[in-house]
């Protein structure tokens, strides 16, 4: 017997949950994160600006026909990340889950667009506990894109400040030495290779 798709989805993330909650908590230090109050969500998407930066980003990441529904971040959430990193310009950036590389993408154009392209270093780190773009496996394929998320990358040549990394976030947290501005985590883009 075949299960609907939403008892799947409630069935994995309740398995999830479980193992997530089983797992043993780190404190760690949040004293330098910023206030949310520091930024106005309101005022960000009020920015011409970062809109018209967006309107030139959008016609070239359009070129790939990310699908929604993937798994991955959504088209809504895809925009907010890139207003964000257009607003905050941090300098380095970790991404943790990189997918099929939809939130990646959006990244590297905010960055490009609002700091690289004027001269300004920055930098964004990906971590996925999968080889994301393994030419033998193409787990991109699976979810219903052509290009891998680092041939996205490089078609517009962000290879230079895109580092992926195939490890699990724990322990890539626990090992490197590098220091971030700011931290996406999405761990649902791990979760949405189990509803394929």
């Amino acid at each position: 017997m075949k299960l609907p798709k939403f008892l799947k989805t409630r069935y994995y993330i309740s398995r999830d949950r479980k193992e997530l909650n089983a797992v043993e908590k780190n404190v760690c230090d949040t004293s330098n994160l910023r206030n949310k109050s520091d930024l106005s969500i309101e005022n960000l998407f009020k920015s011409t600006e970062i809109e018209n930066l967006w309107k030139d980003s959008k016609k070239e990441i359009d070129f790939f026909t990310i699908p929604d529904g993937s798994g991955g971040v959504n088209p809504g959430d895809r925009r907010a990340l890139y207003y964000l990193i257009s607003k905050l310009k941090p300098s380095s950036i970790l991404e943790v889950g990189t997918h099929i590389g939809a939130s990646t993408l959006h990244i590297a154009s905010a960055l490009y667009m609002s700091q690289i392209k004027h001269g300004q270093k920055a930098h964004l780190t990906t971590v996925d506990i999968l080889d994301v773009n393994s030419t033998v496996t193409k787990p991109w394929l699976t979810f219903g894109t052509k290009y891998s998320p680092s041939e996205m990358i490089n078609k517009f040549n962000y290879g230079s400040f895109v580092t992926f990394i195939a490890d699990t976030s724990l322990h890539f947290a626990s090992t490197s030495k590098q220091k971030f501005d700011f931290i996406f985590l999405d761990p649902l883009a791990e979760l949405g290779r189990r509803f394929r």
